[in-house]
């Protein structure tokens, strides 16, 4: 039978530890805990706030089986014809089915919004970038094996408006597998030892082109994900 003696088992147990931890890196997600912070909303717009109990409900619970996480409610213009079932905007009736609104979306964890008005939100210079109205783009690109991707990470598309803030960056494997490379581009530049998740090196050398990634990839035919 085979012996260990103590320092054999710390050796084991250290090296058993290593490869948990290293397993651990490689699986945990790059992305946020899914939350009805973060997940898709919708703009749900009250036609003549011409809307009742049992549809609201019906509304909100095909929402959230849809994974909607919230609903911004717009009362606006009615639709012509429907005169009748119109509720005047503020009147303690649709407070009532503002009321309902809240209590069903609370049972199944989304959150309200509204605007504050008759129509589209408003604003105006006074409102700052992080608190003005914004949308996800996603730039993607094709790397395949051993090949190097070097370039400044931009929005392609030149109708998108500037600024535009690169959030992540992960390179995923054809086989489900990821390579979070969002911490090295938030540095405002790297040492030529840094080193990625993955080993191989990544470099940020011209802080005028602070989305610059030069990385090789070593799985077959890789996407290279970058959200702003």
């Amino acid at each position: 039978m085979m012996r260990f003696t103590k320092p054999n088992c710390s050796l084991i147990l250290l090296f058993f530890y290593c490869f948990i931890n290293s397993f651990a890196q490689e699986t945990i997600s790059p992305w946020p805990k899914s939350t009805n912070i973060n997940q898709p909303w919708a703009r749900w717009w009250w036609m003549g706030s011409a809307v009742d109990k049992p549809n609201l409900k019906k509304s909100l619970v095909d929402f959230h089986k849809a994974g909607i996480g919230g609903v911004e409610i717009t009362p606006i213009y009615g639709v012509k014809g429907e005169e009748s079932n119109f509720i005047d905007y503020l009147s303690p009736k649709w407070l009532e089915m503002l009321d309902y609104t809240i209590h069903i979306s609370d049972s199944l964890h989304m959150q309200v919004d509204m605007v504050l008005g008759t129509g589209w939100p408003y604003g105006g210079s006074h409102v700052t970038l992080p608190y003005a109205a914004t949308k996800l783009v996603v730039e993607k690109y094709q790397v395949k094996k051993n090949e190097t991707i070097d370039r400044n990470i931009k929005l392609e598309n030149a109708k998108e408006k500037q600024p535009a803030e690169l959030l992540y960056v992960v390179a995923y494997g054809s086989d489900g597998s990821f390579i979070n490379l969002t911490d090295q581009l938030k540095k405002n530049g790297s040492k030529p030892t840094d080193k990625g998740i993955d080993g191989k090196s990544v470099s940020i050398p011209n802080p005028l082109e602070p989305n610059k990634l030069k990385w090789k990839a070593k799985k077959n035919r890789l996407y290279l994900i970058c959200c702003f």
